[in-house]
């Protein structure tokens, strides 16, 4: 919440708690994603999605390897652009998508 709200500040927006919402996504395997979404000056509603890590994945593979390629895909405009990163996860711009099923 505190990383929430320092970004917040950052970009200008006021955050007032109470009027936070957030919303959990579902369809993730090994990740919870939630989409947080507050009233702003600038815009009508500023959005980001909040990544928490699955628990002992990190075994399988490496969180800074995956944050590195992240922020190149991320710079290279492939992906959605980082945000901020706490101890288990990691804050997204948001963009609204589909989410593709396995038929696709």
């Amino acid at each position: 919440m505190k990383l929430l709200l320092s970004l917040a500040t950052k970009w200008g927006d006021v955050l007032d708690l109470k009027n936070l919402k957030v919303h959990h996504l579902s369809g993730a395997m090994t990740n919870e994603f939630y989409r947080i979404s507050w009233p702003t000056e600038k815009e009508n509603v500023s959005r980001v999605l909040v990544r928490l890590y699955g628990e002992g994945l990190d075994r399988f593979f490496s969180r800074d390897e995956e944050i590195r390629t992240f922020e190149c895909l991320s710079n290279k405009g492939q992906g959605p652009k980082l945000l901020g990163q706490f101890a288990n996860g990691r804050i997204e711009e948001f963009i609204h998508a589909r989410v593709c099923p396995i038929s696709d």
